[in-house]
């Protein structure tokens, strides 16, 4: 599929179920619902900011656990506390098949957020447990970012459930 925006390719990612243009980085999610990481958006808006820039996130929840995610992106912002919970819970339940990990995207170490919490840069970096992806966190609110299809591809990556 050809990207909406600026016509360059796109390229599912390693959860399968978003495609990425490689090129301004558009994201498309594949079949409706929740998308990839199981996040349900119950509104209403609150007083963060998308780091992304998309705007306002929205009030909601990936498996029970309180999160905030943006309905442009479908980025999701959560204390590190449920982010925990949610990768605990989520790995135990996965019984799919476990997908060859992909590279690290070296780029997207470079790349600056401000937490929507404090204003304050987030530390990029990639996660330290299983999974190949970078993730954003800010050690002042206690806060992580996750791009949509992260918490996909923690939970079903390979290693111990």
């Amino acid at each position: 599929m050809n990207c909406k925006n600026c016509g360059g390719l796109t390229a599912p990612d390693a959860s399968g179920s978003v495609l990425r243009c490689r090129f301004c980085e558009s994201v498309y999610f594949l079949g409706a619902g929740e998308g990839p990481d199981g996040l349900v958006l119950t509104g209403p808006d609150i007083e963060l900011d998308c780091p992304r820039g998309c705007g306002s996130l929205s009030g909601g929840h990936i498996d029970g656990q309180p999160v905030a995610g943006c309905p442009a992106c479908r980025g999701v912002i959560a204390s590190a506390m449920a982010f925990g919970m949610i990768v605990t819970n989520r790995r135990k339940r996965w019984s799919g098949p476990e997908p060859i990990p992909m590279p690290l995207d070296a780029e997207s170490l470079h790349r600056a957020a401000a937490c929507p919490g404090c204003g304050y840069r987030m530390e990029t970096h990639p996660y330290y447990g299983p999974g190949n992806c970078v993730i954003d966190s800010c050690g002042h609110c206690k806060l992580v970012w996750l791009d949509a299809g992260e918490v996909a591809i923690i939970e079903r990556a390979p290693g111990r459930r």
